[in-house]
């Protein structure tokens, strides 16, 4: 789960998640921004799954299109 560590932690609390990583991680930053260059971690962290669903208020698609070009084969960007 990517989220804000206190509230993301109940997913580890509840066996729903495997790991929790903060959403406030400096690395993250380029994610958030319209042609990033991005940090490897991350990079390799999003290309590693098939399915990336997100909650995240993101009306321009900017998050989306960032972490769909590091590989995920699906995007499901969910209604708040």
């Amino acid at each position: 789960v990517l989220g804000y560590p206190r509230v993301a932690s109940l997913a580890l609390t509840g066996n729903l998640a495997k790991a929790v990583h903060a959403i406030e991680s400096p690395g993250l930053a380029s994610f958030f921004a319209r042609g990033g260059s991005f940090d490897l971690e991350w990079h390799e962290f999003f290309g590693q799954f098939t399915i990336v669903i997100s909650y995240l208020f993101d009306p321009d698609g900017i998050f989306e299109t960032n972490v769909k070009s590091c590989g995920p084969r699906q995007f499901i960007a969910a209604q708040h």
